[in-house]
């Protein structure tokens, strides 16, 4: 069995009844209020394993804390809304980072009544949340229903790609071969990236490959300021994918893994 490198503890919160009217495709977004809202916590500096970032602000190359919501899906009845948002923290992390998260959010935790948290997303849209304590009553939000080993895992939300593939959906027939041909390479890199097997299978689609997801297309572009004034995004593709040995998860893959994209979810055989 090989690990996932974010396998190690979770925190989950729990969006309250009138917060689960939220659709995955808002995952990106979600991920980013919630880690804003940790930060805004957090004693500087911010460890790099929290932010992602060294002290010169370059990306770390270490293994860090991901922001994943967590939505129905995989069930004949699923229809994609997002149940709650988990905190994923890898094993490696340095035990005064790890520290450092926790005290964060028991400090958000005691600036409001009842342990319950706001998110305020654009357009005023607010979700309502509680860090859970002990076993979810919801299977969704249970850590061992993403963690368990498996050969094949398929994306819930699409996998931003690492480089441009080119055009997937234009031109002609002869170059959307070649850019969904790249397209799959990169997610195989993507596997690689994070140290895991390359895939002895991959399919990739715009559609949906698992029941309550929603095409790639329905998600809003990923893009990342460089430091010229252009911006770079990123190629969103859904994926189903076959190792040679069993992956054990939480399995999230490509370049918004830390934020709410990427998120893989354990196909068991019978």
């Amino acid at each position: 069995i090989v690990e996932s490198n974010l396998a190690g503890d979770w925190i989950v919160f729990e969006f309250l009844h009138d917060s689960r009217n939220f659709s995955l495709t808002l995952s990106h977004e979600i991920a980013k209020t919630m880690r804003a809202s940790i930060f805004r916590h957090i004693d500087d500096p911010i460890p790099e394993e929290i932010s992602g970032h060294k002290s010169d602000g370059q990306p770390t190359r270490k293994p860090h804390v991901a922001f994943q919501p967590i939505p129905f899906v995989g069930h004949q009845y699923a229809d994609g809304r997002l149940l709650g948002i988990a905190i994923l923290i890898p094993k490696s992390i340095e035990p005064s980072a790890k520290r450092a998260l926790m005290k964060a959010v028991g400090r958000w935790e005691h600036s409001v009544e009842n342990s319950r948290l706001n998110l305020y997303l654009s357009s005023n849209r607010l979700i309502t949340l509680q860090r859970l304590i002990g076993r979810s009553n919801l299977r969704s939000l249970q850590r061992s229903i993403w963690g368990k080993p498996s050969y094949r895992w398929t994306s819930v939300t699409p996998v931003a790609l690492p480089r441009h593939p080119g055009r997937l959906f234009g031109g002609t027939i002869a170059a959307r071969k070649k850019a969904w041909k790249s397209a799959e390479n990169a997610v195989i890199q993507s596997c690689a990236h994070v140290n895991l097997p390359e895939p002895v299978n991959v399919t990739i689609s715009s559609n949906p490959l698992l029941a309550g997801c929603k095409s790639s297309r329905n998600f809003p572009s990923l893009r990342y300021k460089k430091e010229s004034a252009n911006s770079v995004t990123r190629q969103l593709i859904h994926t189903t994918l076959e190792f040679p040995l069993m992956v054990q998860g939480p399995l999230v893959l490509g370049s918004g893994r830390f934020l709410g994209l990427g998120l893989m979810h354990p196909v068991h055989q019978s």
